[in-house]
């Protein structure tokens, strides 16, 4: 990955989301593999806090709310067929080919996950 370069822009970043209301929550596990955990101001129709997360390896996950896993909210890209194949039964040694998928787009740096966790939030839930 690309080192860190704009470190005035990850201290910004971090004050609009403490003006916003957004606590960090990570462990110390967590910050020493490269993870963070903001939970949002609010909950949502009564229940659990919401709460994201930006990985090290360039994944950005809502992780607690409506739903009881995690989900990622990265932008996604299509992808070709893939073929794959059969490795036993009658059909081995032929291929059966899946339909188009979409595979996430990472981001590179903790700044740039910062910066797209901030406009994601901004965008979803502050709304003037």
């Amino acid at each position: 990955m690309s080192k860190e370069i704009n470190l005035p822009q990850k201290v910004e970043i971090l004050r609009t989301f403490k003006h916003l209301g957004i606590v960090e929550v990570s462990s110390k596990t967590q910050k020493k593999n490269g993870t963070r955990r903001f939970r949002m101001p609010f909950k949502l129709d009564g229940r659990e806090n919401v709460e994201y997360a930006v990985y090290k390896t360039g994944y950005v996950r809502k992780t607690k709310g409506f739903v009881h896993s995690c989900y990622q909210i990265n932008r996604t890209k299509k992808t070709g067929e893939r073929y794959f194949r059969v490795r036993s039964g009658p059909h081995e040694g032929y291929y059966y080919r899946f339909a188009a998928g979409r595979d996430r787009i990472l981001i590179e740096t903790e700044t740039e996950r910062l910066q797209y966790l901030l406009d994601f939030l901004v965008r979803n839930y502050f709304k003037a």
